[in-house]
């Protein structure tokens, strides 16, 4: 859902910037050329050109708008279908008590994963057992987070297995992405309070929520500003290694079996990020698998494997 919601804003962006481009050369530019040209000549005055312009920029800026508004409408079909289908999903099942999920492994055979004629990468196997802590490093650009997407069913392999807990996984994301919680490189954020950008609305007793924050580091934070600070749209009143940390303490709300960091930390400092990666990896009670592509030989020694993919 969070990648639809990105993919909406960036084609929404795009539209916007196309029109508005489009816009201002026919309203201003044109115009202008033309009412300079007739001006000139002697054909019209200049408070007359004036005029024509302001004229013009009256007669396309409500449309500018409709066409924004329009451009939201038309990229929010996909997410309204997504939804659709979880609230029924939901609704057609019984209720399930939380934390009954349990993972025992997963296993990643000979796996490839191609764009079109683009291999993204290949030959590529790992194992993970309950209660590892995994770090896989490979260099920017390999496609780990690809890989990621893999595990929870977001895209399948072109070839090769995937098993999860020793049931086909491959490509299955209704199965696949109830064992994990992801922290990704960039988080997604919502327009609203901090603590609604960690619980997700989720009812959760203000000690576990006062843990929580104590375990990533965004005490600090909270007494600074309150609970109820508002983060603004995509986070902009809150620095890129606070984003971070507040969707790895959602990560911690959710309580999946698995947790998966994409570049977790890459927006701290090198201290804070030390210090967050021992917090997490003793505070946390599942599985955890991280792929970066740089970290402190402190924070190595923390995981029990270390997987190098492009080897």
């Amino acid at each position: 859902m969070e990648n639809a919601l990105k993919r909406m804003n960036q084609s929404s962006n795009y539209a916007n910037e196309l029109m508005t481009t489009v816009a201002y050369l026919v309203s201003m530019i044109i115009p202008y050329a033309f009412g300079v040209y007739l001006s000139m000549r002697n054909i019209i005055t200049i408070g007359t050109l004036m005029m024509i312009s302001q004229l013009s920029n009256n007669f396309v800026n409500p449309l500018l708008f409709i066409n924004q508004y329009i451009n939201q409408i038309k990229t929010t079909k996909e997410i309204w279908k997504k939804c659709e289908a979880a609230v029924n999903e939901v609704s057609s099942k019984p209720k399930v008590v939380e934390n009954t999920l349990k993972f025992a492994n997963l296993m990643l055979t000979n796996g490839q994963f191609k764009i079109k004629d683009k291999t993204i990468f290949s030959d590529v196997s790992l194992q993970v057992n309950e209660h590892d802590k995994v770090l896989l490093m490979a260099p920017s650009g390999w496609g780990k987070s690809k890989l990621l997407s893999i595990l929870t069913g977001e895209n399948i392999l072109s070839s090769g297995d995937y098993q999860l807990n020793e049931k086909d996984a491959n490509g299955n994301w209704k199965y696949d992405h109830n064992f994990f919680a992801y922290v990704h490189q960039d988080p997604y954020i919502f327009n609203d309070t901090i603590v609604f950008n960690i619980t997700l609305g989720k009812k959760v007793s203000q000690q576990e929520l006062d843990n929580i924050v104590q375990v990533t580091e965004l005490t600090d934070l909270i007494q600074k500003n309150g609970w109820d600070y508002q983060v603004g749209p995509t986070g902009v009143n809150l620095s890129g290694g606070q984003l971070q940390r507040i969707e790895l303490a959602r990560a911690f709300v959710q309580k999946r079996p698995v947790l998966l960091a994409d570049e977790a930390t890459s927006a701290l400092d090198n201290e804070l990020s030390l210090k967050i990666h021992q917090n997490v990896i003793r505070e946390y009670s599942g599985t955890i698998i991280e792929v970066a592509h740089k970290l402190l030989p402190e924070e190595k020694k923390l995981f029990t494997k270390e997987i190098h993919l492009d080897e």
